[in-house]
């Protein structure tokens, strides 16, 4: 029998040892990457000496793709080429450390392979770093939410990251107009939430038109008035969620918004909207949730409300509608929260009201509906909330009321 050569046996386990390494060698951080996150690191310890958060991330480390709240890609090998780890995504959320500003975050823009930059929840203060954000042209998702961000959107926004689908710059302090061309290159845009600030000014004509792959939309609790632009939303052809509540918004509500197929949310309350409703809203047949509460919208609801089958929350609170309620509202079987309460509204409670049987929540008060509360409401045996006070109601108070477990 032939006896291996001992030495060419340890050599061959090695080489194969070696070769199984490769990809666990790879997976390291570049340096200068490693650099700039230490560096980062070194600028908030130098504000705030007892900060401990990032105590994973230390020069004795060779690795940061092994360090807390840092998100590496994983490493390639091909028959001609081998690209290593980079970081590409950092979750910098709730950091606690005091007094940070905006120009702390400078390190982290030599970082250009990033596609996830969480930075939500810090109170960090001074403006949007805008020049610096520039350079990281690969960012998927920008989260600047709940912090202490002032001054205006840049000129011209954002418009270097034409790859971001996530932009969340709620809970700040922004304020200004939203600039004319501001989020116009951020053509791949999914999300976008402003909602929060103190902007102003009026939405400009072409509004954020050229967002066609948008499905969430959020500018509700701003200061931002005139009409709502027709063309501004009419081509958010994939919009699922709208939210312009508690602005200064006045006119007519434009139809162009109930040409938007897709929506499951539609908030427009607490603004200063005038005329009716259109019959038009009955296009909305995929809607979840829709307030126009405390707006000045009058005249009539329309009958094609009740076309609104999906309809789990309704809230028209504040209004002058005073022709009544269409017996059309008794399709909304889905219908959870309901609330009419604060109109003019004249008539009879509708006796049919007892098919709405998931209704927890129903606020008819400070209303002039008349006669008495209808015996078929005792079906509504999921409420836990009913409000029905100053109407001109009649007769006793049902002994059944009393038999509603929740309410």
């Amino acid at each position: 029998m032939v006896m291996a050569n001992p030495s060419l046996l340890l050599q061959s386990i090695f080489i194969i040892f070696i070769i199984c390494l490769l990809p666990y060698l790879s997976w390291s951080c570049p340096e200068y990457q490693k650099q700039a996150l230490l560096q980062f690191k070194s600028s908030i310890l130098a504000i705030d000496s007892s900060f401990h958060t990032l105590d994973s991330w230390n020069s004795s480390s060779s690795n940061c793709c092994l360090w807390d709240k840092v998100t590496c890609s994983s490493p390639s090998n091909s028959n001609s080429t081998s690209t290593p780890s980079v970081v590409i995504g950092l979750n910098l959320s709730y950091l606690s450390a005091p007094l940070m500003s905006s120009n702390l975050l400078a390190p982290l823009f030599f970082i250009r392979s990033l596609r996830v930059l969480n930075f939500s929840h810090n109170f960090m203060k001074g403006q949007i770093p805008a020049l610096g954000l520039g350079n990281l042209s690969n960012l998927v998702h920008l989260d600047l939410s709940w912090n202490s961000i002032e001054g205006q959107i840049p000129a011209l926004g954002f418009g270097n990251l034409s790859n971001l689908v996530h932009l969340n710059l709620s809970w700040n302090f922004i304020n200004g107009q939203i600039p004319a061309l501001g989020f116009g290159n951020l053509s791949n845009l999914v999300y976008l939430d402003l909602s929060s600030n103190s902007i102003n000014g009026q939405i400009p004509p072409l509004g954020f038109g050229n967002l066609s792959n948008l499905v969430h939309l959020n500018l509700s609790s701003n200061s931002i008035h005139g009409q709502i632009p027709p063309l501004g939303f009419g081509n958010l052809s994939n919009l699922v969620h709208l939210d312009l509540s508690l602005n200064r918004f006045n006119g007519s509500i434009p139809l162009q918004l109930f040409q938007l197929k897709y929506l499951q949310y539609l908030d427009l309350g607490s603004n200063y909207l005038q005329g009716g409703l259109s019959s038009q809203v009955g296009s909305l047949q995929d809607l979840r949730m829709l307030d126009l509460s405390s707006n000045r919208l009058s005249r009539e609801l329309p009958k094609e409300i009740g076309n609104l089958t999906k309809l789990q929350r309704l809230s028209l609170r504040s209004k002058k509608f005073s022709n009544g309620i269409p017996s059309s509202i008794s399709y909304l079987r889905e219908l959870e929260e309901l609330d009419l309460g604060k109109n003019s509204l004249s008539m009879e409670i509708p006796s049919d009201i007892g098919n709405l049987s998931n209704l927890s929540s129903l606020s008819l008060g400070k209303n002039k509906l008349t006669r008495g509360v209808p015996a078929s409401m005792q079906k509504l045996n999921k409420l836990n909330s009913l409000d029905l006070e100053g109407n001109l109601l009649t007769g006793e108070i049902p002994f059944w009321l009393f038999d509603f477990k929740d309410l």
